[in-house]
């Protein structure tokens, strides 16, 4: 399955869990009774506590007593880079495809890990989980424009693992760029950068845990943690785990927006498991001057929710619901939740008029 565009990746990281499962209800299991709420979305957003059952009122919410905040068409959770809590999620889709809402009644009912909403770049996209039925991740292979004041480069994600003692490690991103000019491309130059960050169960307070930041110009790794590079602009690119971010918009001040190539490709899982740095070379070294897209479809980062994908359509003009099971933490990581949302009443492009969430808290 391949890691959804807006995430992202995604997205990604946060807490590990595991148990038994995914089991669906048999004789013994009694269904988990439910709760519906009714949000009202006429001021643009609300604030909901799951764990309380209820809509805040605005004057009421401090960064500790919500869980998810519905901001027009996006549903943020309280953690990452949205909130000050424990707040982290995912799909069902992206656990097992297969999963429906009424199987999960206890967290033991399934084998999970959650990611936080995170500052996503166009590259949040690049990799594909789970091709071989397994927990691995595997490079996409997309080819991205970098542009930076004038300058572009092409850049291409490689590799996720690396052999370390003499077995594969994860989250040593493997990558590739070369510098265009209307006078032709530069030389193509490679980085393998560790961004293990402390691995994945690191807390949020470990030293260990924060971006690796990348001078593409310099090709080396800079010495910054996530406060100073916050205002630095030396760096282009930075990763921790599967994350990637790029020094522009909500990640940084340098301006840098980037572009997908091959964003409109769907690839089969046969196709990707083929691919290699290799076999994809000839097309990344293919691209040049003329191949530029046009500035004005450059994006910039953005905070990216890992709930995504709960509605279909345009907004403003008929969307309508798709009903996606999600895996959450609240704020305080007291409790799991399983939670979908069942309606909308479509409105403008900023946010519809209303939804209806159905969830349960899992014993």
């Amino acid at each position: 399955m391949r890691a959804n565009p807006r995430l992202l990746l995604t997205v990604l990281a946060a807490t590990l869990a595991s148990a038994c499962g995914p089991t669906p209800p048999g004789d013994d299991d009694d269904i988990l009774a439910t709760t519906s709420l009714d949000i009202d979305l006429a001021a643009g957003e609300a604030w909901v506590s799951l764990r309380e059952g209820r809509v805040l009122d605005p004057a009421e919410v401090d960064p500790a007593n919500w869980d998810l905040h519905v901001d027009g068409w996006n549903l943020f959770l309280n953690g990452g880079a949205s909130g000050a809590g424990s707040g982290a999620g995912i799909p069902f889709r992206d656990l097992d495809p297969d999963l429906q809402f009424e199987e999960v009644n206890r967290e033991q009912d399934i084998l999970y890990f959650l990611f936080q909403d995170d500052y996503g770049s166009v590259l949040s996209n690049w990799w594909a989980y789970g091709l071989r039925g397994g927990h691995n991740v595997y490079s996409r292979f997309h080819r991205y424009w970098i542009h930076d004041s004038g300058l572009w480069w092409k850049l291409q994600l490689l590799s996720y693992y690396q052999l370390v003692d003499g077995a594969p490690e994860a989250a040593h991103m493997g990558f590739r760029w070369q510098e265009v000019a209307e006078a032709g491309n530069g030389d193509v130059r490679e980085l393998i950068v560790d961004a293990t960050a402390g691995g994945i169960s690191a807390a949020p307070s470990d030293p260990l845990n924060h971006f690796k930041y990348v001078d593409l110009d310099l090709g080396e790794v800079l010495d910054h943690d996530d406060d100073s590079a916050a205002a630095a602009l030396d760096w282009h690119i930075g990763f921790r785990r599967f994350y990637v971010r790029l020094n522009g918009g909500t990640s940084g001040g340098r301006g840098i927006g980037s572009f997908d190539v091959d964003a409109d490709i769907v690839e089969s899982d046969a196709a990707l498991l083929e691919m290699t740095a290799q076999s994809t070379l000839a097309q990344f070294e293919a691209l040049g001057w003329a191949d530029r897209p046009s500035e004005t479809l450059l994006v910039e980062d953005e905070i990216t929710p890992v709930l995504v994908g709960w509605y279909r359509g345009n907004p403003g003009a008929g969307a309508s619901v798709d009903p996606i099971p999600y895996l959450l933490s609240v704020a305080d990581d007291s409790d799991r939740a399983k939670m979908r949302v069942t309606s909308l009443e479509d409105g403008s492009q900023s946010s519809p008029q209303s939804i209806t969430l159905e969830y349960a808290i899992l014993p």
